[in-house]
């Protein structure tokens, strides 16, 4: 069986599933339908691991490649492992990365609002979520609804410098393609030719550039508190397998019932308070990619 020839490996929240189906329509790219594989990152408690953990089963996912030339899949949480980077290159040492980064304080807004959607996080407050990361990392405040506690550790998820640097090391800067969020979003044609000419495949195609996996409402979070605050209900929860607490946190989401108003644009306070706190991570990120960043920490 073929094995993936490119890997888009995050990061979250940062324009990634809109340029994964931009490159699926490529006639010599092939990616496969469905949700993220997680096939790797073994040392995080992703709940689609359990799927997908068999490589002749995740192999079995590009049998559909058919004349395709360059196959790839997308797993957003392969750039925040700390093993993905070395199990991939063990897996195909020739494989190609690609990496699209995003501002760390509108990246990590936007987390916190997926995560409520799909009932990974249940506290409404963003800055309360980022103010008890401390009790998560010890395990602590942990809704029993989550399906992956490393990903509330938002501070942490956005310290990008050495999850960059990781792959380098591992892969060699030739085989790693770094793109911007805002380059994505302002220059997508440009950015998208840029991608076809580093994977090898005719750069003159033009997808439709449509945009996919924007925000969503947050709605039943009273229904949510109630499965958490009802001990034997949040018990029964706790014990089913993570890609089921997933399902759950899905179905919530797209149930009627009440929105919960959760404004797009983040409170100028905090995010001059954010911008301040990432700083040192974005001056330290701007060295590794030899290219200047901080901007999106400057008032």
């Amino acid at each position: 069986m073929r094995k993936p020839d490119f890997f888009i490996v995050g990061a979250a929240k940062s324009g990634t599933t809109s340029f994964q189906e931009y490159l699926k329509q490529h006639p010599r790219i092939f990616m496969p339908p469905g949700g993220e594989p997680n096939h790797f990152a073994r040392d995080l408690d992703l709940a689609l691991h359990i799927t997908n953990r068999d490589e002749r089963k995740y192999l079995s996912l590009f049998s559909g490649a058919g004349a395709a030339t360059c196959l790839g899949e997308k797993s957003v949480w392969y750039l925040y492992s700390k093993t993905a980077a070395t199990e991939i290159s063990t897996f195909n040492e020739q494989a190609k990365i690609i990496i699209i980064l995003r501002n760390p304080v509108d990246m990590v807004y936007s987390l916190h609002g997926q995560f409520l959607y799909t009932s990974n996080e249940d506290i409404l407050s963003f800055q309360e979520a980022l103010a008890v990361e401390d009790e998560r990392r010890q395990g602590k405040r942990i809704p029993s609804s989550c399906h992956f506690p490393q990903g509330l550790l938002y501070s942490q998820v956005v310290d990008f410098a050495p999850q960059v640097q990781r792959y380098f090391d591992v892969f060699g800067r030739d085989k790693v393609c770094v793109l911007l969020f805002e380059d994505l979003v302002g220059k997508t044609p440009e950015v998208y030719r840029q991608v076809l000419e580093f994977l090898g495949v005719d750069p003159g195609y033009q997808p439709d550039f449509e945009v996919f996996n924007s925000a969503k409402p947050v709605r039943n979070l009273g229904l949510r508190r109630m499965i958490r605050e009802n001990r034997p209900l949040a018990f029964f929860v706790r014990q089913l397998p993570p890609a089921f607490r997933h399902r759950i946190g899905n179905i919530l989401g797209k149930m009627p019932g009440q929105t919960i108003p959760r404004s797009k644009k983040l409170d100028p306070g905090v995010r001059h308070e954010l911008q301040s706190h990432f700083l040192p991570n974005v001056e330290q990120l701007s060295e590794v990619l030899g290219r200047d960043v901080t901007p999106w920490c400057k008032h």
